[in-house]
């Protein structure tokens, strides 16, 4: 819950739950980010964010940049938020195509935690790295 936060993170929480309504698409991806490397977070604020993703995503999200969507989805894979991720895929998968292999292999990557370890995400992602020569598992963050 709040209370277990310090004090300069429970007076921001409280900031950001009055203005919650407020929340724009890139505030909430932004929100998300920052989310994913606290050790504790706010439930109810991060379910606001992936509502607002969802509902204002689609073709918003199509006006973010490639670099931008790959920071949400390694934020919402480092989560394991599911739902938020097919949203931030979708559009990604339209540009494929045209994305580097690093933010590839970094969207891959991404995918995979988010739905938790197994035997055949890790080896496909192993199986990339090779192809592309991208930095072994524990060198990317």
């Amino acid at each position: 819950g709040r209370g277990e936060h310090p004090p300069f993170w429970e007076a921001l929480l409280e900031k950001l739950h009055e203005c919650r309504l407020d929340l724009r698409l890139r505030d909430a991806v932004r929100l998300l980010v920052v989310f994913s490397r606290l050790q504790r977070v706010d439930v109810e604020l991060l379910e606001h964010c992936e509502e607002v993703l969802a509902a204002q995503g689609g073709e918003a999200l199509v006006e973010l940049h490639e670099g931008e969507l790959a920071q949400v989805a390694e934020a919402l894979g480092r989560m394991r938020r599911p739902r938020a991720m097919a949203a931030v895929m979708k559009p990604l998968v339209g540009r494929a195509h045209r994305l580097e292999a690093p933010l590839l292999v970094r969207l891959l990557r991404a995918a995979c935690r988010c739905h938790g370890p197994g035997v055949v995400a890790p080896k496909m992602v192993a199986a990339v790295d090779a192809a592309v020569g991208a930095p072994a598992k524990g060198e990317e963050d």
